[in-house]
């Protein structure tokens, strides 16, 4: 089913008229916001220190945000990569339909921005390239204002 719904995406993005995209955006990042986050919170409650002791947070770090973004994009067939505050989603399955419409550049792009605010780590998130607009990948720059962003690679 998951392998169906992913290959169908573009055939209902494709149809989907420029002054509509807007708020359909909008309306995925509220949703989105409404299912993942507790989801997030659910599944990063244990944060592994670096001397192997376990402790529980109100929010996880961003190591564990990092992960858990990776995790959700190569569950959608994206490879993910993070190294020195830039994560790259790599071999879009919709490449050729993202050239044409950058509705699914803006889906990742909210899925990224989102969730980059469930950390304990003030984080602001730039987008710095995307397969829509002619780039090899969608990247984006994270901005870490407290904490640490030490996690070199995914």
């Amino acid at each position: 089913v998951y392998g169906f719904l992913v290959s169908s995406l573009p055939v209902f993005a494709a149809t989907v008229p420029v002054n509509v995209r807007e708020e359909l955006i909008r309306t995925f990042a509220e949703r989105f916001e409404e299912i993942m986050r507790p989801r997030f919170l659910q599944e990063s409650v244990c944060v592994l220190t670096t001397d192997g002791e376990t402790r529980t947070e109100d929010l996880p770090d961003f190591d564990c945000l990092i992960e858990w973004v990776g995790n959700l994009f190569r569950n959608l067939g994206i490879e993910p990569r993070y190294s020195d505050g830039v994560l790259e989603l790599m071999n879009c399955p919709w490449v050729d339909e993202a050239r044409g419409n950058p509705v699914f550049c803006l889906i990742c792009r909210t899925m990224v921005i989102r969730s980059s605010t469930w950390s304990s780590t003030a984080t602001q998130v730039d987008h710095r390239t995307s397969i829509a607009s002619g780039g090899e990948s969608c990247r984006f720059i994270f901005h870490v204002r407290s904490g640490r962003q030490d996690r070199k690679e995914m």
